[in-house]
């Protein structure tokens, strides 16, 4: 099983569910870790806001900062390999890289549904 380390960009919460508006993607995003996790991969998760040297202690985060800057975050690593940034990654892609299958070990979200209300 691999490890994921998510690096997210500066928020008050990583549940995408938090103040006025929320956010459909953040909270499927939400709801793939923790489905993840519970399928026994180990997921790390950062917020730029609250752990700033987690970021400088990752040698390909700090490096896509150097030259990208926040815009590329977040960023996604599997086993010290950068393998996303920018965008949140569909569920097919976060199984990948922690070595599962979408199927039986991670059931794939319902479409349409968040995860976190339906």
């Amino acid at each position: 099983m691999n490890m994921l380390e998510i690096y997210d960009p500066a928020m008050c919460c990583s549940s995408g569910v938090c103040g006025i508006d929320s956010d459909a993607e953040l909270s499927r995003f939400a709801a793939d870790l923790k489905r993840l996790a519970e399928a026994g991969a180990e997921v790390r998760r950062f917020n730029l806001a609250r752990e700033p040297e987690a970021f400088v202690a990752a040698a390909p985060i700090r490096k896509l900062l150097d030259e990208i800057g926040s815009s590329a975050l977040p960023a996604i690593v599997a086993n010290g390999v950068l393998v996303s940034q920018g965008r949140y990654p569909v569920t097919a892609e976060l199984a990948s890289w922690a070595g599962l299958e979408v199927g039986e070990a991670m059931p794939a979200a319902r479409s349409g549904c968040c995860g976190s209300r339906c």
